[in-house]
């Protein structure tokens, strides 16, 4: 999915969604299983938590650029899964608004982080909606769109590709929108 951070609605609802920018990815089925589910790719914190935070040993690119005690909890009891790669930007460059500085960790910077994420999350759902409804002309023109404007947005990415070929395809009577999963 080429996020840092993937995880289910349980881990988000153990996390407490009001405390974090997220958005759905898609929705699988793993292998051997019937019953498909939503993954979430989790981005940061929606409040930024001090110094403490800009002062630890973690990277700022950490997508939880925090050491605030209930996210950390929650997250540590909840079940995660890490991608092996990440293609998240170390530092995000809004393509509409002033660039963040390479070492930005603070609370202005947080908040233009929090509302690059929330345009990103916002639109991502709008395409992926579309793309459910079987509309794949209109969901390849936003998934490519957000490519451009989120600076290569994996899951975007991700999502284009596998509208293209279903533009212009009839689609199987049983076609449903989910990701089947091979082990």
């Amino acid at each position: 999915f080429g996020v840092l951070v993937l995880a289910t609605e349980a881990t988000i609802r153990a996390a407490g969604p009001s405390k974090l920018v997220y958005r759905e990815v898609d929705r699988c089925r793993v292998a051997g299983k019937s019953e498909a589910i939503a993954f979430y790719e989790l981005i940061c914190p929606r409040v930024w938590h001090g110094e403490r935070a800009a002062s630890s040993n973690r990277r700022t690119s950490d997508p939880f650029c925090s050491d605030d005690d209930d996210i950390s909890t929650s997250m540590t009891t909840a079940t995660t899964t890490t991608a092996t790669t990440p293609q998240r930007p170390a530092v995000v460059t809004p393509v509409d608004s002033e660039p963040l500085p390479d070492d930005a960790c603070d609370a202005a910077a947080h908040e233009k982080r929090v509302a690059y994420y929330d345009r990103l999350c916002s639109d991502y759902a709008l395409a992926l909606e579309a793309y459910r409804r079987r509309d794949f002309a209109t969901a390849l023109a936003a998934f490519d769109d957000l490519v451009v404007r989120f600076e290569g947005d994996p899951p975007s990415a991700r999502m284009a590709k596998i509208c293209r070929p279903l533009v212009d395809s009839p689609l199987p009577a049983n076609w449903e929108p989910i990701t089947q999963l091979s082990k």
